[in-house]
């Protein structure tokens, strides 16, 4: 004859309310603040690329601007139906806008002298 367990059934379910439940919210919990920091910070730097953009775009086009403003005699003598001169402006203002410092490597063999910039 087996032995009458009236508890087993309740047993199992406290068992159940009591540790694999709370665990079960726990993770969730867990899961969902990560996430949730996850985006405030992929929000935050898409915010910072999005004011260094803005902030070099205002000063690429203040460069323009006042390249513009002191070569303003010259720009009036272009004739824009001309395709040499507006080949010559576009040269201008991409030099003006892509010119950045460099540094210029000296490499020394013997009686020969080369420049070159390809350690950057």
């Amino acid at each position: 004859m087996t032995a009458y367990k009236p508890y087993r059934h309740q047993l199992r379910r406290s068992l159940f309310a009591s540790t694999i439940f709370p665990v079960f919210l726990l993770i969730i919990i867990g899961l969902v603040s990560f996430y949730a920091i996850y985006i405030w910070i992929e929000h935050r730097t898409i915010h910072q690329h999005v004011d260094e953009s803005q902030s070099s775009l205002h000063h690429t086009e203040n460069q323009i601007q006042t390249f513009i403003t002191q070569h303003n005699n010259s720009f009036q003598e272009l004739d824009l139906t001309n395709h040499h001169d507006v080949t010559a402006t576009k040269r201008e203002l991409l030099k003006l806008i892509h010119q950045q410092p460099a540094t210029l490597y000296y490499e020394l063999s013997g009686p020969n002298q080369f420049i070159t910039n390809n350690y950057e």
